[in-house]
Protein backbone atom coordinates (compact mmCIF):
# COMPACT_ATOMS: atom_id res chain seq x y z
CA UNK A 1 0.00 0.00 0.00
CA UNK A 2 1.47 3.15 -0.97
CA UNK A 3 1.60 6.27 1.63
CA UNK A 4 -0.77 8.76 -0.20
CA UNK A 5 -0.47 12.14 1.10
CA UNK A 6 -3.55 13.89 2.79
CA UNK A 7 -4.74 17.23 3.74
CA UNK A 8 -7.09 19.20 5.01
CA UNK A 9 -9.14 23.02 5.39
CA UNK A 10 -11.67 24.49 7.32
CA UNK A 11 -13.53 27.50 7.73
CA UNK A 12 -16.43 29.49 8.86
CA UNK A 13 -15.72 27.76 12.64
CA UNK A 14 -15.75 24.15 10.88
CA UNK A 15 -18.92 24.52 8.87
CA UNK A 16 -16.92 24.15 5.42
CA UNK A 17 -13.78 21.30 5.96
CA UNK A 18 -12.16 19.71 2.59
CA UNK A 19 -9.97 17.14 2.73
CA UNK A 20 -7.54 16.68 0.02
CA UNK A 21 -6.19 13.12 -0.83
CA UNK A 22 -4.23 11.04 -3.35
CA UNK A 23 -6.10 8.11 -4.64
CA UNK A 24 -4.30 5.10 -7.17
CA UNK A 25 -4.25 6.89 -10.09
CA UNK A 26 -1.87 9.92 -9.14
CA UNK A 27 -5.07 12.39 -9.17
CA UNK A 28 -5.32 14.47 -6.17
CA UNK A 29 -9.35 14.69 -5.24
CA UNK A 30 -11.44 16.80 -2.69
CA UNK A 31 -13.94 15.76 -0.28
CA UNK A 32 -16.05 18.06 1.10
CA UNK A 33 -18.38 18.77 4.09
CA UNK A 34 -22.12 19.33 2.87
CA UNK A 35 -23.12 21.51 5.80
CA UNK A 36 -26.93 21.39 5.06
CA UNK A 37 -27.20 17.41 4.29
CA UNK A 38 -24.59 16.77 6.83
CA UNK A 39 -22.59 14.26 4.83
CA UNK A 40 -19.50 14.53 2.76
CA UNK A 41 -19.45 15.12 -1.01
CA UNK A 42 -16.88 14.37 -4.17
CA UNK A 43 -15.64 18.35 -4.34
CA UNK A 44 -14.68 18.90 -7.96
CA UNK A 45 -17.02 16.93 -10.03
CA UNK A 46 -15.78 14.02 -8.33
CA UNK A 47 -12.60 14.56 -11.05
CA UNK A 48 -9.09 14.81 -9.35
CA UNK A 49 -8.25 18.56 -9.54
CA UNK A 50 -4.41 17.85 -10.73
CA UNK A 51 -1.67 14.87 -11.35
CA UNK A 52 1.05 14.79 -8.73
CA UNK A 53 4.03 12.56 -7.71
CA UNK A 54 3.08 9.27 -6.55
CA UNK A 55 3.40 9.18 -2.92
CA UNK A 56 3.49 12.80 -2.71
CA UNK A 57 2.78 15.14 0.61
CA UNK A 58 0.44 17.64 0.44
CA UNK A 59 -0.10 21.13 2.42
CA UNK A 60 -3.00 23.10 2.56
CA UNK A 61 -4.10 26.54 3.11
CA UNK A 62 -7.41 28.78 3.73
CA UNK A 63 -7.63 32.48 2.97
CA UNK A 64 -10.66 33.95 2.74
CA UNK A 65 -13.13 34.68 1.14
CA UNK A 66 -12.74 31.65 -0.59
CA UNK A 67 -9.15 31.31 -1.43
CA UNK A 68 -7.71 27.40 -1.29
CA UNK A 69 -4.14 26.97 -1.70
CA UNK A 70 -2.92 22.91 -2.17
CA UNK A 71 1.40 22.59 -2.10
CA UNK A 72 2.58 19.03 -3.36
CA UNK A 73 5.07 17.52 -5.39
CA UNK A 74 4.80 17.01 -9.26
CA UNK A 75 5.38 14.23 -11.40
CA UNK A 76 9.08 16.15 -11.64
CA UNK A 77 9.73 16.34 -8.42
CA UNK A 78 9.54 20.14 -7.91
CA UNK A 79 7.50 21.76 -5.41
CA UNK A 80 4.23 23.30 -6.65
CA UNK A 81 0.90 24.91 -5.98
CA UNK A 82 -2.90 24.83 -6.88
CA UNK A 83 -4.85 28.05 -5.97
CA UNK A 84 -9.34 27.73 -5.78
CA UNK A 85 -10.06 31.22 -6.58
CA UNK A 86 -13.35 30.98 -5.35
CA UNK A 87 -14.45 29.72 -9.13
CA UNK A 88 -12.53 27.39 -9.79
CA UNK A 89 -8.80 25.41 -9.85
CA UNK A 90 -5.81 27.05 -11.57
CA UNK A 91 -2.11 26.15 -11.53
CA UNK A 92 -0.34 28.84 -8.82
CA UNK A 93 2.68 31.09 -9.40
CA UNK A 94 5.19 28.73 -6.96
CA UNK A 95 6.34 26.54 -9.81
CA UNK A 96 9.49 24.34 -10.70
CA UNK A 97 10.96 24.90 -6.89
CA UNK A 98 13.50 21.01 -7.04
CA UNK A 99 13.13 18.99 -3.97
CA UNK A 100 16.21 17.88 -3.79
CA UNK A 101 15.36 15.45 -0.89
CA UNK A 102 13.30 12.49 -1.75
CA UNK A 103 11.13 11.65 0.91
CA UNK A 104 10.62 15.33 2.05
CA UNK A 105 7.71 16.45 4.01
CA UNK A 106 5.70 19.80 3.26
CA UNK A 107 3.76 22.19 5.57
CA UNK A 108 2.35 25.25 5.06
CA UNK A 109 0.66 28.33 7.26
CA UNK A 110 -0.91 31.95 6.45
CA UNK A 111 -2.09 34.84 7.92
CA UNK A 112 -3.21 38.31 7.05
CA UNK A 113 -5.17 39.11 4.10
CA UNK A 114 -5.44 40.86 0.74
CA UNK A 115 -2.26 42.67 -0.25
CA UNK A 116 -1.34 41.74 3.62
CA UNK A 117 -1.59 37.86 3.00
CA UNK A 118 1.40 35.87 4.11
CA UNK A 119 1.97 32.63 3.37
CA UNK A 120 4.80 30.12 4.08
CA UNK A 121 5.44 26.60 3.04
CA UNK A 122 8.25 24.35 4.52
CA UNK A 123 9.79 21.22 3.14
CA UNK A 124 12.66 19.26 4.05
CA UNK A 125 15.92 20.17 2.16
CA UNK A 126 19.53 18.40 2.49
CA UNK A 127 20.20 16.67 5.86
CA UNK A 128 20.31 19.14 8.91
CA UNK A 129 18.05 22.15 6.11
CA UNK A 130 14.69 22.78 5.57
CA UNK A 131 13.70 25.38 3.13
CA UNK A 132 11.03 28.02 3.72
CA UNK A 133 9.10 29.54 0.70
CA UNK A 134 7.60 33.25 1.60
CA UNK A 135 4.68 34.66 -0.51
CA UNK A 136 4.09 38.61 0.98
CA UNK A 137 2.80 41.44 -1.00
CA UNK A 138 0.87 39.13 -3.91
CA UNK A 139 3.47 37.27 -4.84
CA UNK A 140 6.50 34.85 -4.28
CA UNK A 141 9.65 37.00 -2.92
CA UNK A 142 12.68 34.27 -1.91
CA UNK A 143 13.12 31.26 0.01
CA UNK A 144 15.21 30.35 3.23
CA UNK A 145 17.81 27.45 4.41
CA UNK A 146 17.26 26.82 7.54
CA UNK A 147 19.23 24.50 9.47
CA UNK A 148 17.68 22.23 12.31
Amino acid sequence: MSNFGIAATQWENGDFIRVYHQQDDLGIYELAWDIVNKRWIKGNGGSPIFIAKRDTPLAVIFSGPLNIWIYYIDLGNRLREYVFNGSGWSQGQLQGKSIDHERSTLTAVTWGSGQGLNIRVYHRAHSGYMTEHVFYDGGWVGENSLQI
